[in-house]
């Protein structure tokens, strides 16, 4: 995402924390896809953030389990009903009551009589340990993205609760799922649903992906790429990226291209830098808010690098 022709430090620091955003979003999407498609991902990360409401949000639960092989309890869980995963998503009960089954099925959730949550044999499995590691090491590339940036100097500090010896890289997990959540909330909000958002910025990013490596994270916020020069990209690819089937990526760019969000030749699709420029522009402040919280609580569970 780009702010361009704006070069203040403040603008550049937020620009920065927007491309920072983005790939951490779209990278914790392709490394968490287990099998799973987008929108089961954000099924999952709705119902996990809701579990470890309730008793398990206390601070020494948290911590009690968030270095360990084990996980915490079921009974400790508060589950969340599938009409409840539909309005926080704001998707169609019918479309989430059949993601949730298939989810069911895989082993990744339960249904339980009064509601769903996380199957604990699935969430202490040994790949969701390797998945949660490789999640935390994208944290912590995120935070010194960010350090690097200039953009932690925006944050106040809260006290330091985690006085333990070992990394809580599962906290790293239910920190990113909040945010991925939080932000795809906003984007729905600028472009119809989360969907259309999440393959808006995706293609932005592989539009310039070989321009772009190399350069900080400022340096591509203020400096817009023409749209001559982007790579354009297919709807397989888009799919592939997004472990979508290729009919709803296929669909879904086409709605994106009456709405005059992204451009279509015969390579493939391309998201015009003055889309680029206002998205980024209209989401940047929200962006900010949810970064400030993430790196808060960052700093609260002893997340910090260095």
């Amino acid at each position: 995402m780009q702010i361009a022709g704006i070069a203040s430090p403040m603008i550049r620091t937020t620009g920065a924390a927007l491309v920072i955003g983005r790939d951490l979003l779209l990278d914790v999407i392709s490394t968490r896809r287990e099998g799973l498609g987008v929108r089961d991902l954000f099924i999952a990360a709705t119902v996990s953030q809701a579990n470890l409401q309730g008793p398990a949000a206390a601070p020494e639960v948290q911590l009690a389990y968030a270095a360990s092989d084990e996980v915490i309890p079921e009974s400790l869980r508060r589950p969340i009903s599938i009409s409840a995963i539909a309005r926080s998503l704001d998707w169609p009960f019918e479309t989430v009551r059949r993601h949730v089954g298939g989810l069911q099925r895989s082993g990744v959730l339960k249904i339980l009589p009064d509601g769903v949550v996380i199957d604990v044999e699935h969430a202490r499995g040994p790949s969701r340990r390797e998945l949660m590691l490789a999640a935390d090491a994208l944290l912590t590339r995120a935070l010194r993205r960010l350090r690097d940036a200039g953009w932690l100097g925006q944050v106040e500090w809260p006290k330091v609760q985690n006085q333990a010896p070992l990394r809580p890289f599962r906290l790293s997990t239910f920190l990113i799922e909040d945010y991925l959540l939080a932000i795809a909330a906003e984007g729905s909000r600028l472009v119809g649903g989360e969907l259309d958002f999440l393959i808006l910025i995706q293609l932005a990013r592989a539009n310039t992906a070989a321009i772009d490596a190399g350069r900080t994270a400022a340096e591509i916020a203020t400096h817009l790429i023409p749209d001559d020069a982007r790579r354009p990209v297919s709807v397989v690819e888009v799919a592939r990226a997004l472990v979508l089937p290729r009919e709803t990526a296929r669909r879904r760019l086409l709605h994106l291209e009456k709405t005059g969000r992204v451009a279509r030749s015969e390579a493939g699709y391309i998201v015009p830098g003055a889309v680029i420029a206002e998205t980024a522009a209209a989401l940047a402040p929200a962006n900010d808010q949810l970064l400030r919280r993430l790196v808060r609580a960052c700093a609260q569970y002893g997340l910090l690098p260095d």
